[in-house]
């Protein structure tokens, strides 16, 4: 239809899919005062109707200082679209590798978790310990040569 892409016999144009795109992105450590040094950045998303489905690996050089410059700030990673800028709106990213990155939790169990706000293209790196309450999780604790991340999110967009 003139509205998009309809399914069966449902017609309405609220219910058209009207955008579909998929690519890839090069995905980066953001953090206010911070410079890093990649070893990989593989990002790909897929984008239907106002849904985007971001996957990415990203590692930090095994060999040079691969973080310098002010590292007492939290840690981003890079989106290609920007969420949507509904109220309370947040979505969770997910990690399938953790690698050297510093998990010290001075004695608690601590968790590495990701989320998406609203109006950002950028994922928040949380750090949540056991029976505490959660922090922003630093540019300093990527300060291992060789540390990455992967992961996927699944957000929506405006």
């Amino acid at each position: 239809t003139p509205d998009g892409l309809c399914f069966g016999s449902d017609s309405a144009a609220a219910n058209a899919l009207d955008d579909y795109e998929e690519g890839s992105y090069t995905p980066t450590f953001i953090s206010t005062g911070a410079t890093f040094t990649y070893n990989h950045q593989y990002g790909y998303y897929q984008k239907v109707g106002n849904t985007v489905h971001v996957s990415f690996y990203i590692t930090l050089h095994p060999s040079l200082t691969a973080v310098t410059g002010t590292t007492s700030n939290p840690l981003h990673i890079s989106l290609p679209l920007t969420s949507t800028g509904a109220t309370r709106y947040e979505a969770a990213a997910s990690f399938s590798m953790i690698y050297k990155f510093n998990l010290n939790g001075g004695g608690n169990d601590i968790l590495l978790t990701g989320r998406v706000g609203p109006n950002d293209n950028k994922i928040d790196l949380l750090a949540q310990f056991d029976d505490a309450a959660g922090y922003a999780y630093t540019a300093v604790r990527a300060d291992q040569n060789g540390c990455g991340l992967a992961g996927s999110v699944t957000y929506r967009v405006s």
